[in-house]
């Protein structure tokens, strides 16, 4: 039953006792089924579950930089935003035949910026800390003190 393999065969015998492992071989019957020893595959299955560890990592870090790029996209459009809402135009006028120059918003429902966008702001701080996970975990305990836990809110 044992046999020498190749990197291309190796390879090949690797996708195979992944896809028989996942649905629920056992090592002996992939071994059995591919034709190498048991040790084989066991071998193989700790170079596989190395993989999928590294891919899955791998995969995790850049769907967190994906999520951190839309939030920071997110968040300068709020600035832009908030920049508009506070948009003022110059006027002149007299008082007691004095030229004074007066500050008008443009906006005359929200004269001091819309606090929505500062919200939305705010939101994308929020969101990012959470993603990098830099949000401390809080310390809760019993009354009598006798009890601490760590909680994390999300």
């Amino acid at each position: 039953m044992p046999r020498n393999r190749h990197e291309f065969q190796r390879e090949n015998d690797l996708l195979m006792t992944s896809e028989l492992y996942l649905q629920g071989k056992t090592q002996i019957e992939i071994s059995n089924i591919i034709g190498v020893a048991q040790a084989t595959i066991s071998n193989d299955l700790k170079e596989l579950r190395k993989r999928w560890l590294d891919k899955s990592v791998q995969k995790i870090d850049q769907r967190k930089a994906e999520e951190l790029a839309k939030v920071d996209q997110l968040e300068r459009k709020y600035w832009e935003a908030w920049q508009k809402s506070c948009d003022y135009v110059v006027k002149e006028t007299l008082v007691n035949d004095k030229p004074v120059k007066v500050l008008i918003p443009r906006n005359q429902t929200t004269p001091l910026g819309d606090t929505k966008y500062l919200n939305g702001i705010q939101w994308c701080v929020n969101k990012r800390c959470q993603i990098l996970g830099v949000d401390a975990p809080q310390k809760i305990s019993v009354p009598d003190g006798s009890i601490e836990i760590n909680v994390e809110f999300k």
